[in-house]
């Protein structure tokens, strides 16, 4: 959190990193889901994410992976999401003068 950090530039470290993180993640999975499935194979797998999620995770990781693989896939925008609505409320706040310590 940012109250935790001592300085700006620090918070900024911090952000980017965790955003590089997760384009590298990103990146893995595209490249994962070009070694199995073809663009036509992907349209047919049925069931989407979750459904070629699963079966990557499976077929590399075992069950061990599929969990990791899934507090990886539910995780990463779950805090991405946080981050950008917190963002967007301080932003909010500041730009309309609303003290937020009530």
């Amino acid at each position: 959190m940012a109250r935790c950090l001592k300085s700006e530039r620090q918070g900024h470290f911090v952000f980017y990193g965790a955003m590089v993180a997760e384009g590298i993640i990103a990146l893995i999975w595209a490249a994962a889901a070009n070694t199995w499935y073809t663009k036509t194979d992907l349209l047919a797998a049925g069931g989407g994410n979750s459904t070629t999620v699963y079966f990557m995770a499976t077929q590399s990781m075992g069950k061990v992976g599929v969990i990791l693989a899934m507090l990886g896939v539910i995780a990463c925008p779950i805090t991405s999401g946080d981050t950008a609505f917190r963002s967007a409320r301080l932003t909010l706040a500041d730009w309309f003068k609303i003290d937020e310590l009530q």
